[in-house]
């Protein structure tokens, strides 16, 4: 596996490298180091080469640059490890999609290559850069995505509406698997006593992942001094990385609005600690912006939610609510922060309302089961191997 992200950090590819290592696969993982991680591991019998680590990413020519950093040198790295292994699939992780032409030694040896779509990079591209930006590369983009799906043997994404937009941009439908991001449930378990009886300190909000705008984080922080006139004691913890200009303007706003003891900015914790992680909040939330890049998948996050019976508040997305119903979460305008506020409030003040939220969201979960997408992605590893 290749993924220009760090291994230990990264739910899909563990999920994926855990259920390989269930039927006695050996794998090797090659993505980036992160903060003082050794260059080579063995993480639950994966074996992880960590080639370089990451700088900032705030612009577009210095995420260009970093990730053809990346593509070299894992392109060597794989030639390197091709000829010591006899490998029998390449399982290329986006973004960026031209990270896939890493694999360009093992597929002239004939080896299969499989890429995993996360994010539509098209249409991320859009909104993480803005109109103009997107207007002048939009091509390149186009072609880029084009030609890296023709050079991989097969693709995953992560929902039938990427699935279906790939098809509208040419992948042949029989090339497409479909493994949504839901949580392994071994290491997220429900507990259903811990939202009725509530906290002690106080309502603990929180949000995990990656600290970006297009996640509203400063919405949620805009509206504290509102909450904070009905819940004092409400905490918003944010766990993720915070080395990029937003996180910085995320800290600033804090400080300007006062609300400095009700946020707390932490470390992203390993995946296989996040589970127990979440167990300490008593509410979710994820205020995506609501634009057309947002409507094509649902946030790990959400399922790790629900998972561990937190009840969330999100946007009112497409992509959300074909997974959850009206009963199962708080939908709401990201915009709007009166409303915010309100569900804020609302929740925070009644424990039944929380359990519902959590007993409900649990059995939307159960419909999309990680049972279900780990028999998926490794009936398509089996297929190709004997293919």
């Amino acid at each position: 596996m290749i993924a220009q992200s760090t291994y230990n950090y990264d739910p899909r590819i563990m999920r994926y490298c855990k259920a390989l290592r269930d039927l006695d696969y050996e794998i090797d993982v090659i993505c980036l180091k992160y903060h003082d991680q050794s260059n080579y591991d063995v993480v639950d019998g994966v074996r992880v080469f960590r080639i370089m680590g990451r700088f900032s990413l705030d612009s577009i020519f210095s995420y260009f640059f970093f990730s053809l950093v990346f593509l070299f040198k894992s392109f060597f790295k794989t030639i390197s490890l091709s000829r010591k292994n006899k490998y029998s699939v390449v399982h290329i992780h986006n973004m960026p999609d031209y990270i896939v032409f890493a694999a360009l030694y093992p597929k002239l040896r004939s080896i299969p290559v499989i890429l995993d779509i996360h994010d539509l990079t098209v249409e991320l591209f859009k909104e993480k850069w803005g109109a103009m930006k997107f207007k002048l590369f939009k091509p390149v983009l186009t072609s880029v995505e084009k030609i890296s799906i023709m050079f991989a043997d097969k693709v995953i994404t992560v929902s039938d509406q990427c699935a279906k937009k790939l098809i509208q941009r040419g992948t042949k439908e029989d090339k497409i698997t479909i493994v949504m991001n839901v949580p392994d449930l071994r290491y997220f378990t429900y507990d259903e006593d811990r939202r009725i009886n509530g906290n002690e300190n106080g309502f603990q909000l929180i949000y995990h992942g990656t600290i970006v705008s297009r996640y509203g984080l400063h919405n949620v922080i805009k509206v504290l001094p509102i909450v904070l006139q009905k819940i004092p004691k409400i905490v918003f913890h944010l766990l993720g990385r915070t080395d990029n200009e937003y996180c910085n303007y995320l800290k600033d706003l804090v400080k300007e609005l006062k609300v400095e003891n009700n946020v707390i900015f932490e470390e992203l914790v390993p995946y296989y600690e996040v589970g127990n992680r979440l167990k300490s909040a008593d509410g979710g939330i994820v205020l995506s912006e609501n634009n057309e890049y947002a409507n094509y998948g649902i946030p790990t996050k959400i399922f790790e939610y629900a998972a561990v019976g937190l009840p969330v508040i999100a946007t009112n997305l497409s992509s959300i609510r074909s997974a959850f119903r009206d009963c199962s979460m708080i939908f709401v305008d990201p915009e709007n922060s009166i409303q915010i506020a309100n569900e804020i409030i609302n929740i925070a003040n009644n424990p039944e309302s929380r359990k519902n939220l959590s007993k409900n969201a649990k059995e939307d979960l159960e419909k999309v089961s990680y049972q279900v997408m780990h028999k998926r992605y490794i009936d398509l590893i089996e297929k190709i191997i004997q293919e």
